[in-house]
């Protein structure tokens, strides 16, 4: 396995980013083969799907148990330029406020944990 990358995430003390739109872009530094990607999701059946920049889907699956990350493998072809562009979907995006289940405000939809990269 090659770098081990953790997301940026500013104004955050989690070691993860919170994917808080139903699209988001993912961004795979240089050329790879495969990426390894761990995801979590706070609610149940999360259905989740990620394509290259071709529009090739990559994944596509359900997060089916709340608070338990995922490792997913997924491979090429990635293109060949600085960044890779992955475009992220999921079902639908909640705050806990609005779910009555907490006072954060936060519209969490799935965490992006790391990713690793083979060349």
């Amino acid at each position: 396995i090659g770098d081990r990358l953790v997301p940026v995430c500013p104004g955050t003390s989690e070691d993860h980013c919170w994917i808080q739109h139903r699209v988001a872009m993912l961004q795979i530094p240089r050329f790879h083969s495969s990426v390894s990607i761990a995801l979590m999701s706070p609610w149940p059946s999360r259905s989740v799907r990620i394509a290259n920049s071709h529009g090739d889907v990559v994944l596509s699956t359900t997060l089916s148990s709340p608070g338990n990350w995922e490792s997913f493998r997924l491979q090429g072809p990635f293109n060949n330029s600085e960044h890779t562009p992955l475009l992220l979907s999921i079902s639908d995006v909640h705050s806990p406020a609005s779910r009555k289940l907490s006072s954060d405000p936060r519209r969490l939809g799935v965490a992006v944990k790391r990713h690793t990269t083979d060349e």
